[in-house]
């Protein structure tokens, strides 16, 4: 029994991923990067430019991004990793904040 319940909890989150990653973009410059996670863009280009997000998509001579497997990898390696929204919503209900006007 303990055997069939592993397998359909695997299974949900499989179809799962799938589904939270369906609304993806291939490739993320370093300001949607930083919107996301809610820090500046000089942040997000030191994690990428400390292999952070894995390897990058150059385009052009200086322009880096970021593909969504390195997205991914980041978010799977930094635990409680929030994106910005949810950190506003954090900042509001903790701190009695309502957020942006």
């Amino acid at each position: 029994m303990d055997e069939m319940v592993d397998r359909l909890l695997d299974i949900l989150a499989d179809k799962l991923t799938e589904r939270l990653s369906a609304g993806h973009k291939e490739l993320y410059t370093a300001k949607e990067l930083a919107e996301r996670y809610g820090v500046s863009c000089a942040t997000i280009r030191n994690k990428m430019a400390a292999g952070e997000f894995g390897e990058l998509v150059s385009v052009g001579e200086r322009t880096r991004l970021v593909p969504w497997a390195g997205v991914q990898a980041y978010e799977s390696t930094h635990t409680g990793m929030s994106t910005k929204r949810t950190s506003e919503k954090h900042r509001a209900v903790s701190h009695g904040n309502p957020g942006p006007i």
